[in-house]
């Protein structure tokens, strides 16, 4: 049995002075609460010797609340949005040794989604309010089968398959995966995978509504081919270097039809017009870590990527998402004091530093928003600019 909560609460001030402007962001303000809670139960029943089966079931809460406003010449109330809601997951797999060389898996999970969602837009145009409710349910369906075959002491593959049926809409994606690992000496190894992976998109974007009806309700996965390979190198008998390079080209990206917006940068909120699959994107980067794995009392890890992301629709050049930060790298560890009668209390404390490119953001058309008395961006170089390369 398991169990967590968080909460989070976030407010960024944009600048009211038009001459401290600089980027977009400074002119707008967000404001937002998240609460979160999960908890479940795992069960393993054996079978037999060489099979077992394990289910697990679990429920997920979420309460979000986020206002935005803009500051073009006056302070625009432009999104007021509450979203609750329950996600459901139960799930079962069985695990048999076939042989001392091959072992299969095989599973499936339900997951229910149950949802409240409400939110007042603001039209850009006329400022006029567009309030939005919706409450309902809906579900996916999900199945995977896989074997780990070992193949003479050097050499690992594994073979797989993933579904998933999203039954809003009825679309389904099938998702064929492979691993092949060779062990160079005893403590270096070398790996390459490849999978493909679609993803659903946050039902909010689903249930966007114009005139009383569903502008996205159709829209199917987002789907990815994903390369990677793995240098690993086990340093003595706890640390453990990875170098990682990869490279991700999806598509079925949702965008607004021959423009840059896209949920791929994570706005959808704020996308209030038809999305269709058109958009393509390339990831490419490499991965580097370093661990230590908890012993004598602590634990730390170093990590570091460099990488680019991309993407476009059939209409636009390629251009940066929202996250292409360029780099990003992580410094985390913990140390544990274990005392008391036959080590029965703990305590434990941890430190994590994050360092990474600039936020990107969208140069203004300062021409075109002194005219139209509204703030223009120039959509030709979206995300073009990072805060730390002005």
């Amino acid at each position: 049995m398991w169990g967590i909560a968080l909460m989070d609460k976030n407010y960024e001030k944009f600048e009211k002075y038009p001459a401290e402007w600089s980027p977009e962001l400074e002119k707008v303000g967000v404001s937002g609460n998240q609460y979160m809670a999960s908890g479940g139960v795992v069960h393993t029943h054996y079978l037999h010797s060489e099979a077992f089966l394990k289910t697990t079931a679990g429920v997920v809460y979420t309460n979000n609340d986020l206002r935005v406003d803009s500051l073009e010449w006056i302070e625009i109330p432009t999104l007021n949005l509450h979203n609750r809601s329950y996600q459901v997951n139960i799930g079962t797999q069985i695990n048999y040794k076939i042989s001392s060389v091959h072992t299969h898996r095989w599973g499936v999970n339900w997951s229910s989604d149950l949802y409240n969602f409400f939110y007042n837009q603001v039209d850009p145009e006329t400022y006029e309010v567009v309030p939005s409710k919706l409450s309902g349910h809906t579900g996916t369906l999900s199945a995977f089968s896989n074997s780990l075959l070992r193949m003479g002491s050097r050499v690992r593959m594994n073979l797989g398959v993933n579904g998933q049926l999203f039954l809003l809409n009825r679309k389904s994606t099938l998702e064929p995966r492979m691993a092949i690992e060779y062990a160079i000496k005893p403590r270096h190894s070398l790996a390459m995978a490849y999978g493909l992976h679609g993803r659903k998109e946050r039902l909010t974007t689903y249930f966007i509504q114009a005139e009383n009806e569903f502008l996205n309700k159709d829209l199917g996965f987002i789907k990815a081919h994903q390369f990677i390979g793995t240098y690993r190198w086990k340093i003595g008998e706890n640390r453990i270097l990875r170098i990682e390079p990869y490279y991700h080209y999806l598509f079925n990206i949702p965008m607004v039809s021959g423009t840059p917006y896209s949920t791929l940068n994570g706005l959808s909120f704020l996308i209030n017009m038809p999305l269709t699959g058109e958009g393509k994107g390339i990831n490419k980067g490499v991965d580097i870590s370093f661990e230590k794995y908890l012993s004598n009392g602590y634990y730390y890890l170093l990590t570091a990527s460099l990488y680019d992301s991309k993407y476009r629709s059939k209409n636009t050049a390629w251009l940066n998402t929202r996250y292409n930060y360029g780099f990003i790298s992580h410094l985390s560890g913990g140390k544990e004091w274990i005392f008391g009668s036959n080590n029965r209390h703990m305590i434990s404390s941890g430190v994590k530093f994050t360092l990474r490119g600039g936020e990107r953001y969208t140069p203004v058309d300062e021409e075109a928003s002194l005219e139209k008395q509204k703030l223009v961006v120039k959509e030709e170089q979206f995300y073009k600019n990072s805060l730390l390369r002005r």
